[in-house]
């Protein structure tokens, strides 16, 4: 192999379609598992590597927390600990509810395109062995 092409294939570790970009999808996650309860900042961390099998940078969860609770979607306030210092928790607000449930409705749509999305790359990359691709090979 070049150097020039394991270079480009390191750099697809680090590229959208490696699933790097789905950071995005950190507010509705964390809607979710608040509201099943209130929780505190690394519990959510936790909380969110059980659901996307791997742990997110937890720097990124608590600036989306902030500015969700600047919006009005959680609010938060600091309580004691078993162990050691008091830790925030952060508990969903009546307006996260209701953003969460115009995620859900916004993610079901955007499932849908994903699904169409995903035949079409699969049929012209060849790896749906039920339909084979165009004579002419995929386009570039």
């Amino acid at each position: 192999m070049s150097p020039r092409r394991a270079s480009s294939l390191e750099e697809l570790d680090n590229c959208p379609c490696a699933g790097v970009s789905l950071d995005r999808l950190i507010q509705p996650a964390i809607l979710t598992i608040l509201a099943r309860g209130e929780l505190h900042g690394y519990k959510i961390v936790q909380r969110i590597a059980e659901i996307e099998g791997h742990k997110p940078d937890p720097t990124g969860v608590y600036r989306a927390l902030r500015t969700m609770e600047g919006r009005d979607l959680v609010v938060s306030g600091w309580g004691p600990s078993d162990s050691g210092p008091a830790k925030k928790s952060y508990q969903i607000t009546m307006d996260g509810m209701i953003c969460l449930a115009r995620w859900v409705e916004t993610l079901e749509k955007h499932s849908r395109v994903i699904h169409r999305l995903i035949a079409r790359a699969r049929w012209v990359t060849g790896l749906d062995e039920r339909l084979s691709p165009s004579p002419e090979g995929p386009r570039r």
